[in-house]
């Protein structure tokens, strides 16, 4: 019977491999491919349709990395934007910033992001604070799961020194952008099972560095896709946990791969101030 069952899987295999063979395939930069009848390639995009269908539909060059046609041809289409894997906060500085929005199409919008920074004194250097300002707007997207932030607006204020009877402004520097990722966590990548908390990452609003809580309380916990939900097309994880704000029950899952699973985690009082979490779990057993 097990060997009956062995070659009725191998059957289905080859059927399957079958079928993609008789199709174009577009390779997505987010890892994503799309099994179709390619219609046009043009400038900007190309025109497939899917196999028993008449509807047209078009995706951007822009989140293509390849294409394999069914006769037996590729096209490999170069990035002009060196987009890093980033798995969490750890890896902010591998975060891109973009100026160009032809180089977020096909990307993920995660959410929106802004930092500012103030200089102490009206002598403080502008291109040190616009570093600050950027660096701290790439660690709040690397907390989302983000590799790429799109800036929207940068705002430069330049000191006034008053004298004896005016006011004194410091220099400031602020950005604001939308952050995008070039890859989501699917269901089938994330391992059912017993896990453990063993790290808690804290961005503070006013803070320029990601915090290490390193008094956190270790907890288990039971991995179950029951407990996941979709939204905005992100997969979230349903679970309170017991060092975290408790208004926090849901936590986007940015990573997931070798036993090991990061969540991301907002918290936004009224007064609008913002604190990202970043939770990593190690799958035990």
């Amino acid at each position: 019977m097990k060997i009956n069952n062995l070659f009725f899987l191998a059957i289905l295999s080859f059927l399957g491999l079958a079928a993609y063979a008789q199709t174009d395939t577009i390779y997505r930069t987010n890892g994503e491919r799309l099994f179709v009848d390619i219609t046009e390639i043009g400038e900007n995009s190309i025109k497939y349709v899917y196999p028993k269908e008449t509807l047209i539909n078009s995706i951007d060059k822009a989140g293509v990395a390849k294409v394999h046609f069914k006769s037996g041809r590729k096209e490999e289409y170069a990035s002009t934007f060196n987009i890093a894997a980033v798995k969490g906060c750890k890896d902010w500085q591998m975060v891109q910033m973009s100026k160009i929005e032809s180089e977020v199409k096909g990307m993920f919008k995660i959410n929106n992001v802004g930092a500012k920074a103030k200089g102490m004194t009206t002598m403080s250097s502008i291109s040190k604070l616009q570093d600050r300002a950027y660096n701290k707007a790439k660690m709040e997207a690397a907390m989302l799961g983000g590799n790429v932030i799109y800036i929207l607006e940068q705002n430069t204020e330049e000191a006034v020194n008053g004298g004896y009877y005016g006011g004194t402004k410091m220099p400031s520097v602020s950005i604001s952008g939308i952050v995008y990722t070039s890859k989501k966590v699917i269901e089938s990548e994330i391992q059912e099972g017993d896990y453990e908390l063993s790290n808690i990452f804290v961005l503070e609003t006013n803070a320029y560095e990601i915090a290490e809580n390193a008094n956190f309380m270790q907890e288990r916990i039971l991995i179950q896709k029951n407990q996941f939900v979709s939204e905005n097309g992100f997969l979230r994880l349903v679970h309170n946990f017991i060092s975290v704000d408790r208004q926090i029950d849901k936590y986007t899952i940015i990573y997931s791969a070798d036993g090991l699973i990061i969540l991301s985690g907002v918290n936004t009082t009224k007064n609008g101030k913002t604190t990202y979490y970043n939770l990593f779990l190690v799958r035990k057993g």
